[in-house]
């Protein structure tokens, strides 16, 4: 793929029309002439991100102030197909008439600065890879997915524990009744017709205590069928809008079938809700024939109390404490299933979030796998002089801010135990410790003391676990220069040294359009020379290549295969010149411009002539 032509309507540069070649093409001028301004707008245009958050800032920034009300347009070509790509100030996104890949774009910032942010140096390691959007595209889905069952276990894992507590006083109970039972076993002695009276109020207190059970299970059912019904009238609801199909975009509404599909899906939502609310009306309809009929035995039980009362008092209040501890008993046993299916609910979703976070692990273990193959490959062309290291999820920045923002207002020192948690502990297996409570595994992990993490382990209990879980720890790119006999890790080094680095790795890109503002600021002829034109020159011809630059040797020694001279009025920059490397005008404006004349450069020619011993 090329840039055949780049097109600015308005602004600074308005009424620009830059036909680009493969190979090298090259923009001279003078300082203020918009050099720097057709690259921006190139990025711009084709939508491409900077390499830092503030080279993205301060490109964008650059754009919009030289396109103003403007328009810019590029023309791609892949394979004799174009593609058409325009974007205005206004306009968030470019309109292409086609997907295409991006160029690598470099401002001289970015190659001064590159180095010294982890993200930028990670970015320009995937810069080299062609298809890490295809081993990335899973990686959102996996992760809401993943901090969706994340939440829905900390949900049902809290529902157990109140159930657990509920269960603890089932001995307490079993106790008490024990002793009422042998008190209306006494009671039962003392008359046969005791003994024929009570037999009825036991098999009516029974059947009554099923019914309560009943209840409570109708209730917990309608409820839950009820908390459904209202998911699925918002769903019902926030029916997405359909744009009117406008003429300009051609005869065919080809947004017809989404409202067919869109009309056909709220037929079978609404009558899943119809189904729903009808079995939700059952329930309750047999909750409250449950409910009548209990009353209607506990109305019985107590008039048959009342005769037994008659007979024995006392015997009466024992029977009815037996009934009341026998119905709380079976309503708890019934408690003690459903803690028994919450239970079986979470070790299944447990085990479906492991199976996603392998997958969400795999993406990682791959990418990193890319990104090593790039580091050898750099270090094989670029070594001994440089060298790439890649350390796997050892850049810690955002999960350290993941563990703070959890711990903030815990009044743990996170900002201690922070750092110390993201070196030893993966997410995974800091979230799933958490959710085991075991406290021995993170001390042992991470040396802290044994308080302080029940204290951190009590404090993320009660946190958004899912943010940590599904955060990302980036791989770490190492760039180092050889200084002497050792190496010097690129944030140690001046800023010619940086780019010293960097630049010859950009130069490296080999199967995309390579443009790069200014690549010689900061360093000098002899590794302009050296490094910049050799790698230039051992390039393959059709790639294309745009660089701007005030040096003479970037052109003439890179063999330019088109040269386009900038100038400008003071309110206009414009295209004054644009041919061959050969061509007399190119000739005399790189000699003008960038040599200081014919006249200064035959003194530059007889000094060295007189001087530099053949």
């Amino acid at each position: 793929m090329i840039i055949e032509r780049v097109q600015v309507d308005d602004g600074f540069l308005d009424g620009l029309d830059l036909k680009l070649v493969p190979g090298l093409n090259v923009i001279i001028g003078g300082r203020g002439t918009g050099k720097t301004s057709i690259i921006e707008l190139i990025r711009f245009c084709l939508g491409i991100p900077a390499q830092t958050s503030d080279a993205e800032s301060r490109a964008l920034e650059h754009a919009l102030s030289v396109l103003g009300e403007g328009r810019v347009t590029v023309t791609l070509s892949n394979n004799g197909e174009k593609i058409f790509v325009t974007r205005t100030a206004a306009e968030e996104e470019p309109e292409t008439t086609e997907e295409y890949e991006y160029p690598a774009v470099f401002s001289q910032k970015e190659i001064e600065s590159l180095g010294l942010s982890p993200s930028a140096r990670i970015g320009l390691i995937d810069s080299f890879i062609t298809d890490l959007d295809s081993t990335l595209n899973p990686k959102d889905r996996l992760a809401k997915q993943i901090g969706s069952l994340t939440v829905e276990i900390a949900t049902i894992s809290k529902e157990i524990e109140s159930l657990e507590q509920q269960l603890q006083q089932i001995p307490v109970l079993e106790k008490e009744l024990n002793n009422l039972t042998q008190e209306e076993q006494a009671a039962a002695k003392r008359s046969k017709e005791i003994a024929q009276k009570q037999q009825i109020p036991r098999e009516l207190a029974q059947q009554s205590s099923q019914l309560g059970v009943q209840i409570g299970v109708f209730q917990r059912a309608s409820k839950s069928l009820s908390s459904w019904l209202f998911e699925l009238e918002q769903l019902i609801q926030s029916v997405p809008d359909v744009e009117q199909w406008p003429d300009s975009a051609g005869s065919v509404d080809k947004l017809a079938g989404m409202e067919k599909a869109i009309s056909r899906s709220l037929d079978y939502f609404n009558n899943a809700r119809d189904i729903l609310k009808s079995t939700n009306s059952e329930l309750q309809k047999e909750e409250k024939l449950a409910h009548k009929t209990k009353l209607d035995i506990d109305d019985k039980v107590r008039v048959m109390r009342k005769e037994i009362e008659g007979l024995e008092k006392g015997a009466g209040e024992v029977i009815k404490r037996a009934n009341t501890l026998k119905e709380k008993l079976a309503s708890l046993k019934a408690t003690a299933k459903l803690r028994d299916s919450r239970s079986t609910k979470l070790e299944l979703v447990r085990k479906t979030r492991a199976k996603l976070l392998d997958e969400f692990e795999e993406i990682h273990r791959k990418r990193f796998l890319q990104r090593q193959k790039v580091s050898q490959y750099l270090n094989k062309v670029l070594g001994p002089q440089i060298n790439v290291e890649i350390r796997q999820a050892a850049e810690y920045t955002n999960y350290i801010n993941v563990i703070t923002s959890a711990l903030r207002g815990s009044g743990i020192r996170y900002n201690e135990l922070a750092p110390l948690i993201a070196e030893s502990l993966s997410p995974r297996e800091l979230v799933e410790a958490v959710e085991r409570q075991d406290i021995d595994f993170i001390v042992k992990a991470a040396g802290i003391p044994s308080d302080r993490t029940a204290r951190l382990v009590s404090a993320l209990s009660d946190a958004r676990l899912d943010s940590i879980l599904t955060v990302t720890v980036e791989d770490d790119a190492t760039l180092q220069l050889l200084d002497g006999k050792d190496y010097k890790e690129i944030q140690n080094l001046s800023v010619g040294q940086r780019c010293t680095v960097v630049l010859p790795m950009v130069l490296e890109h080999t199967d995309r359009i390579l443009i790069i503002d200014q690549p010689e600021d900061h360093l000098d002829n002899a590794f302009i020379v050296d490094t910049f034109i050799r790698a230039i020159q051992q390039k393959n011809r059709p790639q294309q290549m745009l660089f701007s630059t005030h040096n003479a040797n970037v052109p003439v020694l890179g063999e330019a295969s088109r040269v386009f001279v900038m100038k400008s009025d003071g309110h206009k920059g414009y295209v004054s010149k644009t041919g061959a490397l050969d061509h007399p005008d190119i000739v005399q404006s790189i000699s003008t411009i960038m040599e200081g004349g014919r006249a200064a450069f035959n003194i530059r020619a007889r000094f060295y002539r007189d001087h530099i011993k053949a």
